[in-house]
């Protein structure tokens, strides 16, 4: 009866444990003051955020799961936990922290500073993980594919006429000589008395022509 017993209590504990999943061990994972502050030098923009996505499947992904909730397919033959980068007490962390974590590994995690050498391609990783906090954080859009929505057609105005010109139809703008050089004056006036010459001229030679043409039909 007793050995029944302890078969069942046995039991008992096997599937209590097969449910309960790995058994993660949880310890603090300090990180230096010059680490923790340091910037990120990428923007977290639509081209950095897809390039740490491809990061994160490459590298991340099969220990972290594919939405970073610790469920990758390596995850149960880890010692240590590998997070849930969708809860706040790990998106809380500073990017200088997540930076210094990738870089340096501890334990299970190995250190991805010469897999990942490129130090923009480790912060563009980082700026992934941000999607990754419970609610998503929508991709954000490059200012320069962003189409701006026309509500009205553009009116293109016809600029006003300068006040220093005086503008007659059928004559030609006659500029204010106010603050032109006089000798600037005198080579224009001088101008416009060749060409009234030549006009006066031209229309000299249609009235003879006329005249002419008059007396040949008498």
């Amino acid at each position: 009866m007793r050995s029944k017993i302890l078969i069942v209590l046995a039991g008992f504990v096997l599937v209590t444990t097969a449910f309960k999943g790995p058994n993660f061990q949880k310890k603090p994972w300090p990180v230096p003051d010059a680490a923790k502050n340091k910037k990120n030098t990428v923007a977290a923009n639509a081209g950095s955020i897809a390039d740490g996505k491809t990061l994160w499947s490459t590298h991340c992904k099969s220990c972290h799961g594919a939405k970073g909730l610790g469920d990758g397919t390596k995850a149960p033959q880890l010692k240590t936990e590998p997070g849930d980068f969708s809860k706040s007490d790990v998106q809380i962390q500073t990017d200088g922290s997540f930076f210094y974590k990738i870089s340096q590994g501890r334990d299970d995690m190995p250190g991805f500073k010469n897999k990942i050498p490129d130090q923009d391609e480790i912060w563009s990783l980082v700026n992934y993980m941000r999607t990754l906090k419970k609610g998503g954080a929508p991709t954000p859009v490059a200012k320069d594919t962003v189409a701006k929505k026309i509500d009205k057609p553009v009116k293109v105005e016809t600029p006003p006429i300068k006040k220093d010109t005086v503008v007659k139809k059928g004559s030609p703008v006659i500029p204010r000589t106010e603050n032109i050089p006089l000798q600037e004056q005198v080579n224009t006036l001088r101008a416009r008395v060749d060409s009234m010459d030549g006009e006066i001229k031209m229309l000299k030679e249609k009235l003879s022509a006329m005249k002419k043409d008059s007396l040949s039909h008498k």
